[in-house]
């Protein structure tokens, strides 16, 4: 390279005349001089000191001078390095799992979960998830807490549900009221020519039925009693179905529904006052069917002993203890009764509700005793008597079955309580709907055609005809 080299526009900013070469920089100067030669470091003399001697290079040996020691905090400072260093095995591990991992990267392998997101990466992943689900959390509680409903919200919307429902429908007004339509409903007359049942009939249905109520204004029945079911078919606020049965002439029986509505107006003063009217024609339904009750299950003591009639206790009742009480009983006669009942018992009795002339008469007591006991005083026992009523002033006469609790004092019997109806007779066996008695011909019943006992039908009575039915 030429000393006086230039730079090329160096002229166009100075003026006129040569501007003298820049000495040359230190650290150019030897860049032409020969590298210098290695030193070759030889143990000095007994160990002292070393020596350095340059290849090929004559004279005396250097001799260096000794490492100088160090200090107290240099040698601390070194030990405190050594002590957190990691162990070699941990480092040849982490060395490892690095190029695992760079390995995975590089095949486009799936790096597993647990080092992925591991050690710190799970922290922060957890941190941020919980900074993101947060405002979503607030919101939503804040959604909840504001249409979160109150006490009296869900009572009103449990009443509003209910009154739509038919919770609030008037019972017992219309089943009332239902068995006055019945007997009008089911009496017609085509030669009463008044048109009186269409009268009639008009103040229970709705405007645009016709007053026939869909009667085809032929033939001729006459309603002799009726009875409604005291429980209505309630659909919702103001409808409901109400049914009845009623009895016509030739003593059959006929059932019908009656579709009714009640209604509140606003302009009645007291609260419980309701409007009723037929929302349709009553229709024609199918009564119940007959049936006969199962056998009755035989019974066991607590102990799983059978139970068997003590007949000789039970011949003495029907004969001596009875026949008295009963008499007593049906004629409510306080001071009989009293020696025949328990000190704390208070019999009423029938209170001449029915009479009996003569008295009643006792046709069998039965008086269940565990197979493996015997009737000993200080007991109590159920005895099941059946009664022979005659009515006064006739000679008809009904036999009905009453349970009576008694307690065995010494050798006296006493009553603790008023008599109760049998609920079945054990005499009953296992029948099925439709069945008859037996004495009945064995045929099943219909009660579209059976008719209930009562005097024959006089000339003037009409049969209904199957239109009628």
């Amino acid at each position: 390279m030429p000393e006086n080299n230039q730079h090329p526009f160096a002229r166009a900013f100075q003026p006129g005349g040569n501007t003298p070469a820049p000495e040359p920089r230190e650290d150019r100067r030897n860049w032409d001089a020969p590298p210098p030669e290695p030193v070759i470091e030889q143990p000095g003399f007994l160990g002292v000191g070393s020596v350095s001697t340059p290849p090929g290079a004559p004279g005396t040996p250097i001799i260096d001078a000794p490492a100088p020691k160090p200090t107290k905090k240099q040698a601390r400072a070194e030990r405190k390095a050594d002590a957190t260093k990691a162990p070699r095995r941990d480092r040849k591990a982490e060395r490892r799992a690095a190029d695992v991992r760079k390995k995975a990267v590089e095949n486009k392998k799936h790096i597993p979960l647990g080092q992925r997101y591991g050690g710190d990466r799970r922290k922060h992943l957890v941190l941020i998830g919980a900074l993101v689900l947060s405002p979503v959390l607030a919101l939503l509680s804040l959604s909840i807490s504001t249409t979160k409903a109150s006490e009296a919200d869900v009572k009103a919307a449990v009443a509003e549900a209910l009154k739509d429902q038919g919770a609030e429908f008037p019972s017992g007004q219309a089943v009332m009221w239902a068995g006055q339509v019945v007997r009008i409903w089911g009496t017609w007359d085509e030669a009463d020519e008044t048109g009186q049942r269409d009268v009639l009939m008009s103040q229970f249905l709705s405007r645009g039925l016709s007053n026939t109520a869909g009667w085809n204004e032929q033939g001729k029945q006459e309603v002799l009693y009726s009875t409604v079911n005291p429980q209505p078919t309630i659909t919702d606020e103001n409808h409901a179905w109400v049914d009845a049965s009623y009895q016509i002439q030739d003593g059959t029986w006929r059932c019908v529904s009656l579709p009714v509505y009640a209604y509140h107006p606003d302009s009645f003063t007291q609260e419980d006052s309701y409007a009723f009217a037929l929302s349709a024609n009553p229709v024609p339904v199918a009564c119940a069917p007959r049936t006969g009750a199962p056998a009755i299950p035989a019974t066991t003591a607590p102990d799983g002993s059978s139970f068997e009639d003590a007949s000789t206790e039970a011949q003495d009742l029907a004969s001596t203890f009875m026949p008295g009480f009963f008499a007593a009983w049906s004629a409510s006669d306080q001071a009989t009764l009293r020696q025949y009942a328990i000190s704390d018992a208070q019999l009423i009795g029938l209170g001449g509700a029915f009479e009996s002339t003569p008295a009643p008469t006792i046709e069998s007591v039965a008086l269940p005793v565990a197979s493996n006991a015997s009737v000993e005083s200080g007991q109590s026992y159920v005895a099941t008597v059946t009664v022979t009523w005659t009515v006064a002033g006739s000679t008809a006469q009904l036999t009905a079955s009453y349970d009576v609790d008694l307690a065995r004092e010494g050798s006296q019997w006493f009553v603790k309580g008023e008599p109760t109806p049998v609920m079945q007779d054990s005499r009953v066996t296992d029948g099925e709907a439709g069945d008859l008695a037996p004495g009945t011909s064995g045929d099943r019943a219909n009660l579209w055609s059976t008719p209930s006992p009562k005097a024959p039908a006089s000339d003037d009575e009409v049969a209904p005809t199957s239109a009628d039915r």
